[in-house]
């Protein structure tokens, strides 16, 4: 794992954090980089696929075609 450094104050919640759960730092900080890679990744995705030309449907109209409309 790559050393790295964060602050003061975020090394503190991450403590708290530590001692409330249990849990590892190691394991809160490898899930936080899991999760902010796999958000990067959607919206890389999404960035390109809104590129592409075609038709767009809102939100409405997805959930009506669904029978999710109120």
């Amino acid at each position: 794992m790559p050393a790295i450094q964060i602050s003061d104050e975020l090394d503190a919640n991450l403590d708290q954090l530590v001692r409330q759960t249990g849990g590892s730092k190691e394991a809160y900080v490898s899930e936080a980089v899991r999760n902010l890679l796999e958000d990067a990744e959607d919206l890389a995705l999404a960035k390109e696929r809104i590129s592409r030309p075609g038709r767009r449907f809102t939100l409405d109209e997805v959930e009506r075609h669904l029978g999710l409309a109120d």
